[in-house]
């Protein structure tokens, strides 16, 4: 039993060893946390915060959103989004501090930042807590860059967009990455398209969350876990918006602000519109719209599916099922 044992030990303290030595040769390819702020610079936008691995931005868009960017390098991007709307004037808001942490507050959001470590929490201006950091704070590991937040008993997530499983997506792990999933099942992910933009509801509560980057991105809402959420990029910077509201309504209200409202869509657009995997050739499509107006059923869209197209090339119509694309347009336009 000795013989066993006092090798065991020793194996174990040379390979911990190593992989402390691993760490700190290397600590920005695997940092936890983002360490302590060192430097802080206000202007009349911003907040940066410099710590040890990293470079913090904090800006207020307006009352209801702040944004949160973190770099690992310490050198931002471009500052350009895909997704946010050019915002209008430029909100009030203040920065105070002391030893230990900074005080960044809107008229409606209070955000504490802890100095050491470096951790986010926001209030509500009444004091409530509606979202900290877990311990982990902003991490990057494996040129992976995340946010964690702990979990409340009760919170409740809903949001994404486009995914299988339940309304509440608590104890769930999610993948953005755009996929055509042919034939996908209740449990199926990632799928065809990427929302990354959720809801946490708890103990009255809602705040929103939207990811601002085209990068493959991850979502855990406490799954195999009862400690944290997080959501993460890869490569060394995320960038995200933190939305404040009072309800589900509100925080939709303002997301909608900050990303761009749906237009007033065409009346047509409002009707019965017929839809299933494919029709073709064209004479089942001439034939299934002639058959609901002989049948006095509404019918505004008839939808075409791949089996249209040459090869499956968009801007493409196959040549022996639709011989005639502009004579079938024609035909339908003149049965409305």
């Amino acid at each position: 039993m000795k013989n066993i044992y006092i090798p065991t030990i020793v194996t174990i303290f040379i390979f911990c060893t190593q992989i402390h030595h691993a760490f700190s040769q290397n600590n920005k390819a695997y940092t936890f946390g983002l360490g302590k702020s060192l430097i802080s610079e206000k202007t009349d936008t911003n907040l940066i915060l410099t710590t040890e691995f990293s470079k913090i931005e904090i800006k207020p868009v307006n009352d209801d959103i702040i944004r949160v960017r973190v770099a690992i390098d310490k050198i931002f991007e471009n500052d350009y989004s895909f997704s946010v709307l050019p915002q209008g004037s430029k909100p009030k808001w203040t920065m105070t501090q002391n030893k230990n942490e900074l005080i960044v507050q809107t008229q409606k959001i209070r955000l504490r930042i802890t100095k050491s470590p470096v951790l986010l929490q926001f209030f509500t201006m009444d004091n409530k807590e509606v979202i900290s950091n877990d311990t982990f704070g902003h991490s990057y590991s494996a040129n992976e860059i995340g946010c964690y937040f702990k979990l409340h008993p009760d919170e409740k997530f809903i949001g994404l967009g486009e995914k299988t499983g339940n309304l509440n997506r608590r104890g769930q792990g999610y993948v953005n990455w755009n996929t055509d999933c042919f034939g996908y099942t209740n449990d199926s992910d990632p799928l065809y398209a990427s929302i990354p933009f959720y809801i946490g509801i708890h103990d009255s509560l809602t705040y929103g969350i939207f990811l601002d980057q085209t990068t493959k991105s991850n979502f855990n809402f406490g799954a195999s876990n009862d400690r944290f959420s997080s959501f993460s990029v890869e490569g060394k910077e995320l960038k995200y918006y933190y939305i404040s509201g009072k309800n589900i309504p509100e925080i939709l209200y303002n997301y909608t602000g900050l990303t761009g409202r749906t237009p007033i869509p065409p009346k047509w657009s409002l009707g019965y519109h017929q839809s299933r995997w494919s029709y073709f050739p064209d004479k089942e499509v001439i034939s299934l719209a002639r058959t609901f107006r002989e049948k006095d059923i509404p019918l505004d869209v008839v939808h075409l599916d791949i089996h249209y197209m040459e090869d499956y090339k968009i801007f493409t119509w196959n040549k022996n099922r639709f011989p005639q694309p502009e004579s079938l347009l024609s035909d339908l336009e003149k049965i409305g």
